[in-house]
């Protein structure tokens, strides 16, 4: 499955929920560019610090040519008209809930490659339950004083190696999957200790 690795052009739409710390590791990695609805200093502040391009306007203006999309904000904010102006095959993590960013029926039939929500009743649930008790127990086995960002990184490796054979409706293991915490802690305390 050819999931975009290398010049990735990420999107997200900033919502209350989602730590600011993620999106300053997000922007050292990729070319990001914040969706900003005013009214909060500490996201116009990280949205000058990601809008790298300078790009000015509505959502719509920003996902065009977009390999990926991330959503964190509320329901029904992204149309199928705006998928179908991102890039061939696009990536598309819409988190709101209990209704995400746009339904994964209509991301798919609007062209979204891969589709993955906040919701376990659809494929590809992106759940905190994932990586978080696998990065503590780590950390704690290597006996880290902090939670470096090779430690999560590889945490995110280990979750994709969880997946034996990845489809478009199995990009990330099931958040009930015992053995994901091991082997997520098994990397993390790894990577501490290199």
């Amino acid at each position: 499955m050819d999931i975009y690795q290398e010049s990735t052009k990420l999107h997200e739409r900033l919502g209350g929920k989602l730590e600011v710390r993620c999106k300053y590791e997000i922007r050292n990695q990729h070319d990001l560019s914040l969706v900003y609805t005013p009214g909060n200093p500490t996201k116009l502040k990280l949205a000058r610090i990601t809008n790298r391009r300078v790009l000015n306007g509505q959502l719509a203006d920003a996902v065009k040519g977009a390999d990926v999309f991330i959503g964190v904000s509320k329901g029904n904010v992204l149309t199928p008209e705006m998928v179908h102006s991102m890039a061939d095959k696009p990536i598309i993590f819409a988190m709101a809930n209990p209704t995400p960013e746009i339904m994964p029926e209509v991301a798919k039939q609007a062209g979204a490659f891969v589709v993955g929500t906040g919701r376990s009743d659809f494929p590809n649930q992106v759940n905190n339950v994932l990586a978080f008790p696998g990065i503590f127990r780590g950390a704690l086995d290597a006996r880290a004083k902090r939670i470096t960002n090779k430690m999560k990184i590889q945490a995110a490796y280990a979750l994709a190696a969880c997946v034996e054979h990845p489809t478009v409706d199995e990009i990330l293991p099931s958040p009930l999957d015992k053995s994901v915490a091991q082997c997520v802690a098994r990397s993390v305390q790894q990577a501490y200790e290199d």
